[in-house]
């Protein structure tokens, strides 16, 4: 599998999304050689690289330092006075999301701090007593600014030419003092934490970013990003995946603890996200136990979730284009899987806009279908077919609802009853955000699995996900659904054929 994430789908009804991510399986075999066997033969230290490498690392402990303790002032002594406007709001940004929780509020009203003493010479007709003023329900709450678990940037190798800083800008530098520049890779890695640490307590994600730097003296300081240089070999007008975000990319950042049971698991909203935040804070652990009770509790059982308040949003942390998923509620995106270590790195469930139309069952339903995907990634291969990972998740999703199938599937209830029946399982291209047939693909992936729990039960709905899931060929495919059936692929179509003309009245 590329670097580009595979697949966005649309559910039916509620528009759930999947959005698959990097995929980097685990070795056993070391990354560096003994010591034994090093050359003998060895390039001498450059004196002004390493004094470089020194300073700017400084810089970058620095700048984790600002960003974790929301030191505003810190930060703006770390950036360079002819750095970019963009690169300068991103990093102010990235402090007021990241900054320091707010004090309590104190329990008195202003009415309160307002009144005169009881002493001598005041008068009775102080402010009203709070017997009579009216009670108001407490306001929506997003919660409190992120505090990270980890964060640090260090220095990357660095590949191909230097970019050098000229024009304007390089004038301007020398101008105001600077005696050196450059253009370097860095690594920033993170970890969630939540209100507090440890919070969610997730692995550590890592993210491939270019900084430029000014020098000034022996000290170094934050000019921009890889859009103020970029590398000679890059064609402006070759296509390119957007880059990877971290939350913090976007203003307005909040966060709630929720208990779940697997321990604390994170909402994270941006403004406008208030409904939605109060339903997924009261639905999500429920979802993360109705997962649990059809799957098994073999996952983390905890889960981080993001509320997005524009399309901007939703487009940037699920990397897609702005507007491609407009019909999408919902997605699943994930940085790294490592079957050898089973770990799974980045996991998200990422709300669209959208999202903040469903109502509170609506919320319940798509968290249910995405938490599948959480709990079955490390069991799920990147090309497994979507009839089965779309199918049983919106399954997972419904399970327990009432309704007939011409309610939940309304769209294949009516081909049914026009007497066109599905003759084999959709296919890949038919779950197409802009496509047309996306809905009838759900719900017919849908109708498939509720059919195999309804005449095969639900434990073997689990094992058919379980041996197709780790298949990709379409030949592999065929067999595991036959072998975990226990029946020809044709007979399963024709019984489901049959079950399909019984649930349509």
């Amino acid at each position: 599998m590329t670097g580009v994430g595979r697949r966005l789908v649309a559910a039916p009804v509620i528009l759930a999304a999947l959005v698959g991510g990097v995929t980097a399986c685990g070795s056993a075999e070391p990354t560096t050689s003994p010591s034994s066997t090093t050359s003998l033969y060895t390039t001498a230290p450059n004196a002004y690289e390493e004094q470089r490498d020194a300073g700017v690392t400084r810089l970058l402990d620095a700048l984790s330092a600002a960003l974790t303790s929301g030191d505003r002032a810190q930060l703006d002594a770390l950036i360079d006075p002819l750095a970019t406007p963009e690169f300068r709001r991103s990093m102010e940004t990235a402090v007021a999301d990241l900054g320091p929780k707010p004090a309590p509020t104190s329990s008195r009203t202003p009415a309160d701090s307002a009144a005169p003493s009881t002493g001598a010479g005041s008068s009775s007709e102080s402010a009203p007593s709070s017997e009579s003023a009216p009670s108001k329900p407490p306001a929506p709450t997003r919660g409190d600014p992120l505090v990270l678990r980890t964060l640090t940037y260090r220095l990357a190798p660095n590949t191909g030419a230097d970019r050098l800083i000229g024009g304007a800008l390089g004038i301007g530098l020398s101008e105001a003092g600077s005696t050196d520049s450059w253009v370097s890779a860095v690594t920033l890695s993170y970890a969630l934490g939540g209100t507090s640490r440890p919070g969610v307590d997730e692995p550590v994600i890592e993210i491939d970013q270019i900084l430029a730097f000014a020098r000034y003296g022996d000290d170094w300081k934050l000019l921009g990003d890889g859009a103020l240089i970029p590398a000679a070999d890059i064609d402006p007008d070759a296509p390119t995946r957007p880059p990877q975000l971290p939350p913090w990319a976007f203003p307005g950042l909040r966060v709630l603890d929720v208990k779940s049971a697997g321990g604390n698991s994170a909402v994270l909203s941006y403004p406008g996200t208030e409904p939605t935040v109060a339903k997924v804070r009261k639905q999500l652990a429920p979802a993360i136990d109705g997962v649990t009770d059809f799957w098994g509790g073999e996952w983390t059982r905890r889960a981080v979730v993001m509320a997005t308040g524009a399309d901007a949003q939703f487009a940037g942390f699920t990397r897609t284009e702005p507007g491609r998923t407009s019909a999408a509620a919902a997605a699943t995106v994930y940085d790294a899987v490592d079957r050898g270590s089973r770990t799974v790195t980045g996991q998200r469930v990422v709300l669209s806009p959208a999202a903040g139309q469903l109502s509170e069952s609506g919320v319940a339903v798509i968290l249910r279908h995405e938490l599948f995907h959480v709990a079955t990634r490390i069991d799920t291969v990147a090309d497994a077919p979507m009839w089965l990972t779309e199918g049983v998740a919106e399954y997972v999703g419904r399970r327990g609802s009432t309704g007939s199938l011409t309610d939940l599937a309304p769209d294949l209830a009516v081909q049914v009853a026009a007497g066109t029946l599905p003759d084999e399982l959709p296919a890949d291209s038919a779950f197409a955000v802009d496509s047309a047939a996306a809905r009838v693909a759900y719900q017919t992936a849908w109708s498939f699995a509720a059919f195999v729990a309804d005449e095969y039960g639900e434990d073997r709905l689990r094992t058919m996900y379980a041996a197709v899931a780790q298949e990709g060929d379409a030949g592999k495919v065929t067999a595991a659904l036959e072998k975990s059936l226990g029946s020809s692929e044709k007979s399963v179509i024709d019984e489901w054929q049959s079950w399909l003309r019984s649930e349509v009245r």
